[in-house]
């Protein structure tokens, strides 16, 4: 007797393969209704409802600064990356690299938080408890108890 004579073993074997599409069908559709409500009510969708109108104004009109910041950063990382793989190794152009890294990324840091200034000068109580809880904006943990912010 042949295993694929036996209604039994076929029965069993068509279970466990409809089971198994099944699964996937239903991970793959799950997977992508957690992708598309994220993007539309993520944690930061608070934020991007009341406070979006003076960030985005700001990121209108500041975006060739940023953008120059981000090709500066880019830049200073590929340097350090050049100077870690360079042979022979020279560790002090990688330090240099690195060093101008570190002020590099400082320049775009204090960019981005005087932009958040001005940013925030405009925006009401409301506007700003929204961006201050924002997790896309500072990346922070997810409790919110007081004493785990940072």
């Amino acid at each position: 007797m042949t295993w694929s004579r036996n209604p039994k073993t076929v029965r069993v074997i068509f279970g466990l393969s409809l089971l198994l599409n099944l699964f996937f069908v239903g991970f793959a559709i799950s997977r992508i209704a957690v992708r598309s409500r994220f993007h539309r009510h993520g944690e930061h969708a608070g934020m991007m409802e009341r406070g979006a109108g003076p960030l985005r104004e700001l990121a209108t009109k500041k975006r060739k600064a940023f953008a120059a910041t981000r090709q500066e950063v880019r830049l200073a990382r590929n340097r350090v990356h050049d100077a870690l793989i360079a042979d022979p190794f020279n560790d002090k152009a990688f330090a240099s690299a690195l060093a101008n890294l570190r002020q590099t990324t400082s320049h775009a840091q204090q960019t981005m938080h005087e932009a958040l200034v001005e940013a925030a000068k405009n925006m009401s109580r409301d506007e700003r408890r929204a961006m201050a809880e924002s997790r896309r904006l500072w990346r922070g943990p997810k409790s919110n108890s007081p004493g785990k912010r940072w």
